[in-house]
């Protein structure tokens, strides 16, 4: 009996992979596109499921660009507070800094209307500045309005950075939930919808958050 080469048999397989497989427009448009040569924002790239918005910090001064965020529909904090107030069911938040009024004004908001809101943060940030013992404001206003709140109590950092949305959504990306990451560094914020990502981001929350698995 005749036998295929392996190496013919792989050759056929990688073509049929390839000839099955989607076929997506590029992310990006091409180098030479002058869109791609301001300093403007860009409205969010989609490639299927996903969706990618970059903020608003490319003037001189801290002022301008923090301004420049608040007015700019596509700045990452419209992505995430629209989404929230989408929520239905759950938001579960993991992130190393939160304390940006408006986002946790959009989070409690949830919680009232019955979304249970559960966040997991960097004990290193839950405090006031300057002070070790009295509580931000902000988590506060949370906590009140029945917003499960847990810290990492450890030295290393609990440095996620990933929200997850009626266990549909994932929003996730370089951006902490502060003035400073939102409207005055360079940050990224990428949202996917995709139950099946949803599932691996709500096994890594429910490891830290539920079963306290978060390391030394």
């Amino acid at each position: 009996m005749m036998r295929t080469p392996l190496i013919t048999s792989c050759a056929v397989l990688v073509l049929a992979l390839a000839a099955c497989a989607p076929q997506y427009a590029p992310l990006y448009p091409p180098m030479g596109n002058p869109a791609l040569q301001t300093f403007a924002n860009p409205p969010p790239q989609y490639h299927g499921d996903l969706a990618v918005k970059f903020n608003h910090a490319y003037n001189a001064l801290y002022e301008d660009n923090e301004r420049a965020g608040h007015a700019d529909p596509e700045n990452p904090d419209k992505l995430f507070a629209k989404q929230i107030h989408a929520a239905q069911r759950s938001v579960d938040l993991a992130i190393f800094d939160i304390e940006e009024p408006s986002t946790c004004q959009a989070l409690i908001a949830a919680a009232k209307r019955g979304v249970k809101v559960r966040i997991l943060t960097d004990s290193d940030n839950v405090y006031e500045s300057g002070s070790r013992s009295a509580p931000r404001l902000v988590h506060q206003q949370m906590r009140a309005a029945g917003i499960q709140i847990k810290t990492d109590n450890r030295t290393a950092f609990m440095h996620h950075k990933f929200a997850i949305v009626d266990q549909t959504f994932v929003i996730t990306g370089s951006l902490n939930l502060t003035t400073y990451s939102m409207f005055r560094d360079n940050n990224n914020s990428l949202r996917i919808d995709s139950p099946q990502m949803a599932a691996n981001y709500q096994a890594e929350f429910n490891r830290m958050f539920e079963q306290n698995m978060l390391g030394p």
